[in-house]
């Protein structure tokens, strides 16, 4: 037992943004991992299932498995590094605080001499996972940050949300979406637009294209496998709608990102 927790958490990839990308994650989730998105710079639009903060360099996001995630940059001053890593369930408690955000204000400079030993190069896993715990620990000794916006969860728009994240992958329409809170097509437009500001359509193309923002960065899946995985089986409204709504081609994404994205396989000894 003890030999097993000392290898938790465990470090998967790290993603830095730096400022002149001012590229928008999009609506995604993680099915397995847990991520803290650290803002050095800059100022954003945290989005953490219904709840929405206003984030600004020195916060600490936090993203659990199986819930969807956003973040809007205000401008192209937004630097962040993203540590995505994997925490068996019983040990979430002491790791990570309860809240979605923790602003650390001036603290977060005292964390990059620890974040740079983290991400050195050579560094065991197992020192790794060391450093990433203390890392969690440090954070959590900081104040959380009240959310600034709340969508009722008994809402029919974010019923009709929650049913987009759960069938983003299948060929659903605006009917299926309406159906789902037994309204008509009109209606349901009517009351989810003023909540998400965009239509339910608008609103599964941006999960799609956020989920497959999430996949560029984390595997090495070709463009097109993940077009089909993400539910988009026309390969060019894939790469037309993605450079819509992120600004680059999915190819160009990911190249942007290629030298600062670092992958940590599971050691299997």
């Amino acid at each position: 037992m003890n030999s097993k927790r000392s290898i938790y958490p465990r470090l998967r990839h790290a993603i830095s943004a730096e400022q002149h990308d001012f590229l928008p994650r999009l609506p995604y989730r993680h099915d397995d991992l847990y991520e803290v998105i650290l803002i050095s710079s800059g100022t954003a639009r945290f989005i953490s299932d219904d709840k929405q903060y206003p984030v600004q360099a020195g916060d600490a996001l936090f993203c659990l498995p199986e819930t969807c995630y956003a973040l809007f940059p205000d401008d192209a001053g937004l630097c962040y590094t993203s540590l995505l890593f994997e925490l068996p369930e019983y040990l979430r408690m002491s790791e990570l605080p309860p809240e979605d955000v923790i602003r650390c204000g001036d603290g977060m400079e005292k964390f990059l001499p620890l974040i740079q030993m983290l991400l050195s190069d050579g560094t065991l896993p197992t020192v790794q996972s060391h450093l990433l715990s203390a890392l969690l620990l440090q954070i959590r000794t900081y104040s959380p940050l009240s959310c600034t916006q709340q969508i009722p969860e008994d809402s029919a728009a974010y019923a009709m949300a929650r049913f987009i994240d759960a069938h983003y992958t299948k060929d659903i329409f605006l009917s299926d979406i309406a159906e789902s809170v037994h309204l008509t097509t009109s209606h349901a437009i009517h009351v989810f637009k003023p909540i998400f500001e965009i239509s339910p359509m608008q609103f599964l193309s941006s999960r799609r294209i956020g989920q497959a923002q999430h996949l560029l960065l984390t595997t090495e899946l070709s463009a097109n496998r993940i077009a089909s995985e993400v539910g988009i089986s026309n390969v060019n409204y894939f790469y037309t709608v993605f450079k819509k709504l992120v600004g680059l081609s999915p190819v160009s994404y990911r190249t942007n990102f290629q030298n600062r994205t670092a992958h940590y396989p599971i050691d299997s000894n």
